[in-house]
């Protein structure tokens, strides 16, 4: 069984006089998802690479004593000296894309989000062939992450301590974010991620589809002053793209891109996303090299 078919915990908790899940609680739109487009689109999708990287099963100490289930994938040489030339394609997208690294954060945990999501995965197996470092991890309580889901609070520590993990897997990358989709989106975007072990904090943020209900305070990424990609799609059944596009219009440095036809989970659109996040990857590091 999906496990969106299980009674949400949203609709045990929303009339809860003091529950913890505050406006998320309000997100009625996860309820009336039908239970075909939760089960494509939330449920474990762990699609097959389509090339020879294989991705390293690491383990993050997050806070709390928890410790987090991830993967990384690095087929640049993102974490090579400075110097070395990519092997293999030698384009001049490549050779951009080969300084980039990105954190890839996974849909809501309390309604079957793993990082073996669609969306998530997708970028996985899409991005890294083209030179892009990539590391994906489950939220506290999910898989064989240890904890329990803490509705933003606890995720968004997580998000910082991945995101330490990443810098220093590749320490001489350019360019690194943060893509979160849906829920990942909304707690990326509220996580401030600044300077690790002096190294710089994220070059950049992007949010796929986020609804502006999950994280403690989204704008927090806004304020950084760092560029912000939001993607929403056409017909977004979980909040409409443009409601998002109008909570973000005062966001400074920040780009709003609609994928048409698309819905919350982007079926038969993640190539679209992948093309998205590829172009604001390699503006950043032609603009962190120039």
């Amino acid at each position: 069984m999906c496990r969106g078919d299980q009674q949400s915990p949203y609709r045990a908790q929303r009339n809860r006089p003091g529950s913890p899940i505050g406006e998320a609680a309000r997100c009625a739109d996860w309820l009336a998802l039908s239970t075909s487009s939760r089960c494509a689109g939330v449920a474990r999708y762990d699609a097959a690479m389509s090339n020879n990287l294989e991705p390293r099963e690491i383990t993050i100490a997050s806070s709390d004593g928890v410790t987090l289930e991830a993967q990384y994938i690095s087929p640049s040489v993102a974490d090579a000296p400075l110097g070395a030339a990519p092997s293999g394609d030698a384009s001049t997208n490549r050779d951009a894309l080969a300084r980039t690294a990105v954190l890839l954060c996974h849909p809501h945990p309390l309604q079957g989000g793993n990082m073996k999501s669609l969306v998530t995965s997708e970028l996985f197996r899409l991005l890294p062939p083209q030179g892009v470092s990539c590391l994906r991890f489950n939220f506290r309580g999910v898989g064989k992450s240890t904890g329990e889901h803490d509705f933003g609070r606890g995720e968004s520590s997580d998000v910082t301590h991945a995101f330490a993990r990443l810098v220093e897997m590749t320490p001489h990358a350019v360019v690194r974010i943060v893509v979160g989709w849906s829920f990942g989106g909304d707690v990326s975007l509220s996580t401030p991620l600044n300077a690790v072990d002096g190294h710089r904090g994220s070059d950049g943020w992007i949010a796929i589809a986020p609804p502006l209900r999950f994280g403690t305070e989204p704008a927090v990424a806004a304020r950084s002053g760092k560029p912000v990609l939001i993607i929403l799609a056409e017909h977004d059944q979980v909040r409409p793209a443009q409601e998002v596009a109008e909570d973000v219009t005062n966001w400074p440095n920040t780009t709003v891109e609609v994928v048409g036809g698309a819905d919350h989970f982007f079926a038969g659109r993640t190539k679209e996303v992948a093309g998205l996040v590829t172009a604001r990857l390699i503006s950043l590091a032609d603009i962190a090299t120039s």
